[in-house]
Parts: C-alpha cells; sequence; structure tokens
C-alpha cells in the first residue's frame, strides 16, 4: 500500500480535544499522525464525530478547524480548513533519562553464599 499523499504524515501520539456545537460539546480523543494538511484522530469507541469540528492539540497548543475525510472504527482522518492558531500550551511534556544514581546489584544486602558441595543430599 503507497502513500498518495502531497505532505507526508508524522507518527505521533498526543492528547487531543475535538470541539463541536460551538464549543459546547468536547470528546477526547489522541492523534496518532499529523501532517502541514492533516492528521489521524482515534477516539474510544464507536464515538459519532461531526462532519466539521474544531481540534485542540495539548502538547503543541494547537488549535485548527478540520473537516473529516475518512472514518473507521475507532480511527478517523480528517483535513485541516484552513491554516491552524498556536497558543501557549496548557502542559508541557518534559522527556528525562531514567539513569539510575547507583548500578543496580543483583545480591541482597546479608545474602549468605552457599556452596553447592557443601549442601548434603536427601536422606530417605
Amino acid at each position: 500500500m503507497t502513500d498518495h499523499r502531497a505532505y507526508p504524515r508524522r507518527r505521533v501520539l498526543k492528547g487531543a480535544m475535538i470541539s463541536f456545537n460551538e464549543g459546547h460539546s468536547t470528546l477526547s480523543c489522541r492523534v496518532r499522525d499529523i501532517s502541514e494538511t492533516g492528521c489521524c484522530v482515534v477516539t474510544e469507541g464507536a464515538t459519532n464525530i461531526p462532519d466539521t469540528f474544531q481540534l485542540y492539540v495539548e502538547l503543541d497548543g494547537m488549535i485548527v478547524d478540520c473537516e473529516v475525510t475518512w472514518r473507521d472504527d475507532c480511527q478517523t482522518g480528517v483535513r485541516f480548513v484552513g491554516t491552524p492558531s498556536y497558543s501557549e500550551p496548557k502542559r508541557v511534556q518534559v522527556v528525562q533519562a531514567a539513569v539510575p544514581e547507583k548500578p543496580a546489584k543483583l545480591r541482597r544486602k546479608g545474602a549468605r553464599i552457599i556452596q553447592a558441595s557443601s549442601l548434603a543430599p536427601p536422606q530417605e
């Protein structure tokens, strides 16, 4: 299967909010991939997403009007209508390397090491 899009999509996993009905109704969702002209939105279960809505991506502070181009069970492909606007993100993603301060030891403190030769076979 080949991709015939004019702009390649980047794989992402970001929380987002779908807003419709003049902002009175919202649905939480996740953006799975995104390009300059559209994205793929994943919702929980069989949620009815309207044909046009506004998408707010929290980590980017991006707000854009969208139009549905295709639907699947839980995924929806959307095309951006107009240019996205950006505001100050409400939260920031901070990624830090998880490096332990001390290397892990495989022995417990105070554990005794018993030689196999000192173990007596079970008596019958």
